[in-house]
């Protein structure tokens, strides 16, 4: 259950909070976790954030293999 709880969080379709609960004599234990849904807009938001940073990071890498490429063959070397 855990697992599928943290994926929900990461994807922020929701949010958990621990919460405390006092016994008759006063002392504190923990409770259970309280669960909020988020607007889906923001998970869908956060979505594309997450999907935007991925194609810039996929960008950098091939322009980085271009110029490595482009130096290789300037210098004569093979690639590999």
């Amino acid at each position: 259950m855990k697992k599928y709880v943290e994926q929900l969080e990461e994807k922020h379709f929701i949010e958990t909070e621990h919460t405390n609960v006092f016994t008759k004599s006063g002392m504190k234990r923990n409770g259970n976790l309280k669960y909020t849904l988020r607007p889906i807009q923001e998970a869908i938001e956060y979505y594309y954030q997450m999907q935007l940073k991925v194609l810039i990071h996929e960008q950098a890498k091939a322009e980085a293999n271009q110029r490595l490429d482009e130096y290789n063959r300037k210098r004569g070397r093979r690639a590999g």
